[in-house]
């Protein structure tokens, strides 16, 4: 595929759907600073697009926040989180509440330690309308993951309960939870949740 995307681009150098498959490709291979770089020359040739009036700003806006939250996981995958964070920031700048760019920074966050930050950046997921059960039950799992680490137990098993409202035949989730209630003292609830994990895991087998 990258050869094909190569070829594509010595005809037309300035293609910036070509320029965003090259990258991908990148991404695929976990080459991601070779993907950096391919996206890199693709907002070059955006600005170049808006310049010279074949681009319009709302185009172009939505098309190089996309390819910022794609750096942005790039460099998470590379480790260099405030990089990341800063690229997720641009996207965020450009098109505002969106759930892969805010989910994505709330993750950054989360794996920096800034579980403060990373909360706060759920808040504003959550209030996305027409988020589906299965992007609410991940930020609400994040929210979890976050006050775990806090050695929050009773708000971390309110986010899990959460979470399983949206998405109830995740099995790891109930046993999390099984543990959460556990530290909590709520042996029973402990103890119906970790069967409850054991009942789906036995009916996905």
């Amino acid at each position: 595929a990258k050869d094909s995307y190569a070829k594509a681009l010595l005809a037309d150098p300035t293609n910036i759907d070509m320029l965003d498959a090259l990258a991908g490709a990148y991404m695929l291979e976990a080459d991601y600073a070779s993907a950096i770089g391919i996206y890199d020359e693709a907002f070059a040739n955006i600005e170049l697009g808006l310049a010279e009036g074949w681009l319009e700003p709302e185009e172009a806006n939505v098309i190089m926040a996309n390819m910022l939250v794609s750096k942005g996981y790039a460099y998470i995958e590379m480790e260099e989180y405030p990089q990341a964070i800063s690229e997720l920031n641009s996207a965020y700048e450009l098109i505002g509440n969106d759930f892969v760019i805010l989910s994505t920074l709330a993750h950054a966050n989360f794996v920096m330690e800034n579980y403060d930050e990373s909360l706060s950046i759920l808040d504003s997921v959550i209030m996305i309308e027409g988020l589906t059960p299965d992007q609410l039950s991940n930020a609400y799992y994040t929210r979890y993951a976050c006050f775990n680490r806090k050695e929050l137990d009773s708000e971390a098993a309110e986010a899990l309960e959460t979470a399983l409202d949206f998405t109830p035949d995740n099995a790891n989730y109930w046993r999390y939870l099984a543990s959460t209630y556990s530290r909590l003292g709520r042996r029973n609830d402990a103890i119906n949740a970790m069967q409850r994990a054991e009942d789906l895991d036995s009916q996905n087998n």
